[in-house]
């Protein structure tokens, strides 16, 4: 039984086709992959219900999209005030740049706990090198 599994998860199919015939799980579509599919989902339904209707139904579809990603709830609450395809586009811009920031300060934080820690270990070099052995 697929049902409500597949909301928000359009690739669902694909996953279980590839399964069951080739015993390959197949990895969770990225960040941009599934962008790409919200996007051309909500085209859809604009064509079909116009912008109005169309992005006020793609608010709960966003959150579908997004429910097993880290820092989704960033773009649920993006999502909440959606009125235009390009608020939409906005809001993944925007979560795609707070990842690369939040990736770019964990690598700064390392390289500085890297020095620090270096310089730590040569201070307890020094200190243990100039103490004077104990004898028993």
């Amino acid at each position: 039984m697929i049902g409500r599994g597949a909301m928000g998860r359009p690739w669902l199919f694909s996953e279980i086709k590839t399964y069951l015939g080739e015993g390959i799980l197949l990895p969770s579509p990225s960040l941009s992959e599934r962008a790409t599919l919200m996007l051309r989902h909500a085209k859809l339904v604009i064509e079909d219900k116009g912008e109005y209707i169309a992005m006020r139904e793609m608010r709960k579809h966003v959150g579908w999209y997004v429910k097993e990603l880290r820092y989704a709830k960033i773009l649920r609450q993006e999502a909440s005030s959606l009125s235009t395809l390009d608020d939409l586009k906005k809001a993944f811009k925007a979560l795609a740049k707070f990842i690369r920031d939040i990736k770019k300060d964990c690598l700064s934080s390392l390289f500085l706990f890297k020095h620090f820690y270096h310089q730590l270990v040569q201070s307890l070099k020094s200190y243990l090198e100039a103490r004077v052995p104990l004898k028993w």
